[in-house]
């Protein structure tokens, strides 16, 4: 996998229909996930890979050397495997305090 630059400056939008709203990410971990979305053929409890899409700036997150596309391994001591695992820390993210993550799949 291939470094990618850090942007300095970013502003991250939510995209709802046709209306976009600012993100505040004061008090957050600082990671936009890419969680895989979940096919009908799909179990409940298949197992995910969790992708970092993106560090904000000056976060926790980019402090602890989180980097684009790595894979999230586990929060707080919690393995992340399925979707229920990583649906508690997306719920309120100011619980993560340590988010282990590896480089290969």
């Amino acid at each position: 996998m291939n470094a990618v630059p850090v942007q300095r400056e970013m502003s991250i939008y939510n995209h709802d229909a046709m209306f976009f709203k600012k993100v505040d990410y004061s008090g957050r971990y600082g990671i936009v996930w890419d969680i895989p979305k979940r096919l009908p053929t799909d179990k409940v409890d298949s197992p995910i890979g969790v992708h970092v899409l993106a560090v904000v700036h000056g976060t926790k997150a980019e402090k602890d050397g989180i980097k684009r596309g790595q894979v999230v391994k586990s929060i707080n001591g919690t393995p992340i495997m399925t979707r229920k695992d990583i649906s508690q820390f997306i719920a309120d993210e100011s619980t993560i305090r340590e988010v282990e993550v590896s480089d290969e799949e």
